[in-house]
């Protein structure tokens, strides 16, 4: 499978061929190598931590 993810309708990853794949993880490489920096590469995501509860 070429794919890691989930999606609700289909993981379009399926559709993209062997050679393809090869192509995208090497320019995705490229990108980060480029950004990388002594202490590695920047990462953000945001976060909402929620809580609730019925009343």
């Amino acid at each position: 499978m070429n794919g890691g993810w989930f999606h609700p309708r289909k993981n379009p990853l399926l559709d993209v061929s062997s050679e393809q794949m090869a192509e995208l993880k090497a320019e995705y490489r490229q990108k980060n190598e480029a950004e990388a920096t002594e202490q590695g590469v920047w990462y953000e995501n945001l976060t909402f931590f929620v809580t609730g509860r019925k009343v």
